[in-house]
């Protein structure tokens, strides 16, 4: 499978604002499985002109119709190599973001822009693993900062 950074979606675990925090100040698992699917604008623009997620195997049919991040900002979950960078993950199979995160996140469906953009404005994000366990496709912070 090829893959088009330009035009494709990929899934990312996130949390979002007004999720409970632990003693720790990080947030908390949500109680269930979150059946929702929460889109960035961008994104959501990108599909309703026709952009689509790219799933390689099956996601649980309970997911209700996508819908745009509510309630906040959305942040991004991150992944620590072993040198202590982080990280953001982009899935391509359900499967590998659950068995990475667990079933009871939220799932973000991001492009690869906005997801460069935040690379790009924050310098403690190393930079952008695609398909982390198995294709780990690696973008640095540097090579996303370069003209394309």
């Amino acid at each position: 499978m090829e893959i088009n950074l330009l035009n494709d979606l990929f899934m990312c675990p996130v949390y979002c604002d007004g999720d409970p925090c632990g003693a720790d100040g990080l947030p908390l698992p949500p109680e269930k499985p979150d059946e929702a699917l929460h889109y960035t604008v961008h994104a959501a623009q990108m599909q309703a002109a026709g952009s689509a997620l790219i799933c390689l195997d099956e996601m649980p049919a309970a997911f209700a119709p996508a819908t745009e991040a509510s309630g906040g900002m959305m942040h991004l979950r991150k992944i620590t190599a072993p040198d202590g960078r982080d990280f953001i993950p982009l899935f391509l199979e359900y499967r590998a973001m659950t068995g990475m995160f667990g079933d009871h996140i939220h799932i973000g469906i991001v492009s690869f822009a906005d997801v460069r953009q935040r690379c790009i404005e924050e310098s403690d994000i190393a930079g952008i693993v695609i398909a982390p366990g198995s294709l780990n496709k690696i973008f640095t912070r540097e090579m996303l900062m370069q003209e394309n």
